[in-house]
């Protein structure tokens, strides 16, 4: 029978050995930890660490609020976290069990406020106020502590699970199979060869493979994390990542931030290429969701080459979501524009463009798409809800949105603002030739110059099947040519095959260089050779339209002095507009048509598009 004094001994020598092998867990789980190439190395050198039993290892956190805290269990007690606050913000962990003696990392979600918010800070630290409380298993311990840590901020983290440890993987990975040793530069997100001490983060945080030839010791853009699936898209935080998306041509990718691509397609740039800049994509057939952002600065170079633009050619693609803002495109003989210059049946949606196009002796050049074609199913070519303010400049088949489409796309709830320039026929302030496409709910502002077949809306609108619905232009149209027929119309400027116009309307002057060149308020064309219902022009006084078409006013107002004047278009309750449904006021002096189509401020502007989304 054991007495009190040797139960009370044994039950010390228990709790003894319990601390003792924890202690000893503890030392060889950090020391493996450490040591794993695969893991995520201390930069405890880095950071302020916690005086008591746990430390903070790492922490880094992107500038989308997503971020990994690797702590260290140095109690030597079977421990729980119970909460952890960054910044002031819960981000306590849903699924946190209780560790021996371990380095426990925590995925961190929504830190992108407060005073750890790294939005803006990408490469550098700052300083982050955090709150760790724990708790022992037996209920022995319950302590918080407080402490004022360094965090890396980056572009971009995305977490792999690997078993029951949480390692970060950053987007922008570098180095090579030699052993060559690269650094980031987290500015840019590219590889440059140098120490890894230059690093604003730790290496530990890398993935330490390069894209492509992993024997080359000239590393230039990063390998993309991400399955490439609609799920799990590549992502894409920097320019020479978005360069490298022609090596996943049929990968699904997503922009993560704004990217500026000026300095990497000028010269000295890693995209400069002796002065050609970015290299298109050519036969794109994925997903790419801009995501809302915008790519600016964007510079291509390639005078003597087809299919130049953002993506040079799209085969069934899906392209949303994108702004390409500020760029500047020198494309060759055809297939040019700022998003895409062959559109082989890829859907595009909410994307614009801004900046310049020039493809001197170019056709089928435009601000968004250069060609644009349907290919039947589901593989339809549409555009939707998109802009181009870019000017452009080019030969023949020019327009603001789009040089040429045909066999069926639609384009709606689309504009163009940009001045368009073309030396040659087919030229329009949003599509320079529609062959058989369907145009609804667009306009276009820009002032049109052409050789001959111009329009402020369409150059030239050809088939039965060519519809123009519900759309409008307001810009100058000039025809330079003198030596044949002009063409040239405030809305199209040449229609043939019986195309068809409704609920449409032109304000801009029409000025022809041929002395009985056809020309007309609307359009150029007889009136035998196409299909007017209730359009209307705006007679400028002086220039050279005459009639809305070519040999009359049939089915088509004309709008001039002997009936107001330019006031006329102020009244929703005069024709043609009257005629466009049933209007009812929404509000003050506005009115809608019950198709939700139209709109108008009654007595003091034009009507407009309802998706414009004006006010009164």
């Amino acid at each position: 029978m054991k007495t009190r004094a040797q139960g009370t001994i044994e039950y010390l020598v228990i709790i003894a050995v319990i601390v003792i092998i924890g202690l000893v867990v503890v030392s060889l789980v950090t020391s493996t930890f450490d040591a794993s190439s695969s893991g995520v190395a201390s930069t405890s050198s880095q950071l302020s660490t916690l005086s008591g039993p746990i430390a903070v290892l790492d922490a880094v956190v992107d500038e989308n609020g997503v971020g990994y805290l690797r702590l260290q269990n140095n109690s030597g007690e079977v421990t729980s976290i119970t909460k952890i606050t960054v910044g002031g913000k819960d981000v306590t962990p849903k699924d946190n069990t209780s560790q021996s003696g371990d380095a426990q990392g925590f995925v961190l979600d929504e830190v992108d406020s407060g005073t750890c918010s790294c939005k803006g800070f990408a490469g550098q630290k700052i300083i982050c106020p955090v709150v760790i409380s724990r708790q022992s298993s037996f209920g022995i311990s319950k302590e918080s502590y407080s402490i004022n840590i360094s965090v890396d901020c980056i572009e971009n983290i995305q977490i792999s699970n690997t078993g029951s440890t949480v390692q970060p993987k950053i987007q922008a990975v570098c180095g090579d199979s030699n052993g060559l040793s690269f650094s980031l530069a987290p500015s840019l997100g590219l590889c440059q060869k140098g120490s890894a001490s230059n690093l604003a983060i730790s290496s530990a945080y890398f993935d330490w493979n390069c894209y492509g030839d992993l024997a080359s010791a000239s590393c230039k853009a990063p390998r993309l994390l991400g399955a490439g699936t609609l799920g799990d898209p590549k992502m894409i935080c920097a320019c020479p990542e978005l360069q490298a998306i022609g090596d996943y041509s049929s990968q699904s990718f997503k922009l993560c931030k704004d990217i500026d691509c000026y300095a990497d397609t000028r010269a000295g740039g890693v995209l400069y290429n002796s002065g050609a800049g970015f290299d298109p994509f050519i036969g794109f057939s994925g997903n790419f969701d801009g995501n809302g952002r915008v790519i600016s600065g964007l510079m291509i170079n390639r005078p003597l080459e087809i299919q130049v633009a953002l993506f040079g050619h799209a085969l069934h693609a899906t392209i949303s979501n994108v702004g390409v803002e500020d760029v500047n495109v020198i494309g060759g003989s055809s297939f040019v524009a700022g998003l895409i210059g062959y559109n082989d049946a890829s859907t595009v949606s909410a994307s614009h463009v801004t900046g310049k196009i020039n493809a001197i002796n170019g056709t089928r050049v435009g601000g968004l798409v250069g060609y644009d074609s349907y290919s039947g199913g589901s593989f339809t070519g549409n555009i939707t809800d998109c802009y181009s303010s870019a000017d452009v400049n080019a030969s023949g088949y020019v327009g603001g949105l789009v040089g040429f489409m045909e066999y069926g796309p639609t384009i709606s709830r689309s504009y163009s603002s940009g001045d368009v320039n073309g030396t040659a026929s087919r030229v329009g302030g949003l599509v320079g030739d529609n062959h058989a496409g369907t145009i609804t709910n667009c306009y276009a502002t820009g002032d049109v110059t052409g050789a001959h077949t111009v329009g402020g809306l369409v150059g030239d609108a050809y088939a039965s099947s060519a519809y123009t619905y519900n759309s409008y232009a307001t810009g100058k149209v000039t025809s330079t040519d003198t030596s044949t027929y002009s063409y040239a119309g405030g809305l199209i400027g040449r229609m043939s095959g019986y195309p068809s116009v409704a609920r449409c309307f032109s304000t801009g002057s029409v000025t022809a260089y041929y002395p009985s060149g056809w020309v007309g308020g609307l359009t150029s064309e007889n009136g035998a050779y196409l299909s007017l219902s209730n359009d209307y022009w705006f007679d400028n006084l002086g220039d050279s339209a005459i009639n809305c078409f070519n040999n009359g006013n049939t089915n088509c107002t004309k709008i001039d002095g002997s009936n107001g004047g330019m006031p006329w278009f102020y009244y929703d309750t005069n024709g043609p507009m009257s005629l466009w449904g049933t209007w009812s006021n929404v509000s003050g002096t506005q009115w809608r048509t019950a198709d939700n189509v139209w709109s108008i401020c009654r007595g003091t502007i034009l009507p407009w598009l309802t998706w414009e989304n004006r006010t009164c």
